[in-house]
């Protein structure tokens, strides 16, 4: 491979993987047949990506299309979803493990096992789909008539141009079923988490973005609020409201005020400042 914009981020995260998978050294296909490996087939691909600023949890994810090629797209998952994600990626392997070793002669065992890694791997899918946004997900493919066979996980090593040391960077690489992963994909649009969030940041910016009020003025030539404390009046409707204060004006000056009179529906008060 050539040279790559990289971030040590990945291959942290690559390595927490293959701890938790137990594996030791990079991942990659068989070689030495005529087979293009999928990590032939994605190098150039994963080449087009600056990985520069990529946050801990970021991967590929790739999809075997038949036994023409490769759909792929980057994603970062995030912190709280990484140990949910790594348990999946287990369950794919024990699998898959299973299957090497079962005999194909005996047909409806090995159908089983096969049938559990579909489901497994749906499973999968389907969760990393849970945990990004539609809008975020952005794939491509690339496609080869010899393609090689499928792997569950593995690590393509990056030459960084910019790495801090002379180690060469990793990318972990997750095999899912995009047609799971896409149906139950997280749409921001209908999530009610993300809603409400993006309500709050409405309102937020409807708050800052509200004109100031012209203050009140009595008749000191300062347009601005003017009050002083006053004792209680006895009067248990009034005090409540004006919380012992009230209008400082002086004897014969004037105490201006306004009100919406437009139409329905009315607007949140502007408070005074």
């Amino acid at each position: 491979m050539g040279s790559y914009l990289t971030s040590q981020n990945i291959t942290a995260f690559s390595a927490a993987v293959k701890t938790y998978l137990n594996l030791t050294d990079a991942v990659t296909p068989p070689s030495g047949t005529v087979q293009t490996s999928s990590s032939k087939a994605l190098a150039t691909a994963i080449s087009q990506f600056d990985l520069s600023n990529a946050d801990y949890g970021t991967f590929l994810l790739k999809d075997r299309i038949n036994d023409e090629g490769y759909a792929y797209s980057l994603v970062t998952l995030k912190q709280d979803a990484l140990q949910t994600l790594y348990q999946h990626i287990a369950n794919v392997k024990d699998i898959t493990q299973q299957i090497e070793t079962s005999d194909p002669a005996d047909t409806i065992a090995h159908a089983a096992l096969v049938e559990e890694l579909a489901t497994r791997e749906n499973q999968l899918s389907a969760f990393v789909g849970s945990q990004v946004h539609s809008n975020d997900l952005n794939y491509a493919a690339v496609f080869d008539p010899d393609i090689g066979d499928k792997t569950y996980f593995e690590t393509f090593t990056l030459s960084s141009t910019n790495s801090a040391t002379a180690q060469p960077d990793e990318l972990a690489a997750i095999e899912v079923n995009f047609n799971a992963l896409f149906a139950a994909i997280h749409n921001e649009v209908t999530c009610p988490h993300c809603m409400a969030l993006a309500q709050q940041q409405t309102d937020s910016n409807s708050t800052a973005q509200q004109p100031q009020a012209v203050g009140y003025e009595n008749d000191d030539g300062t347009n601005d609020i003017d009050g002083t404390t006053a004792g209680d009046t006895g009067d248990a409707n009034l005090e409540p409201l004006r919380s012992g204060n009230v209008w400082n004006i002086t004897a014969g000056g004037t105490l201006t005020y306004s009100y919406y009179d437009g139409p329905p529906p009315i607007p949140a008060p502007i408070m005074p400042v």
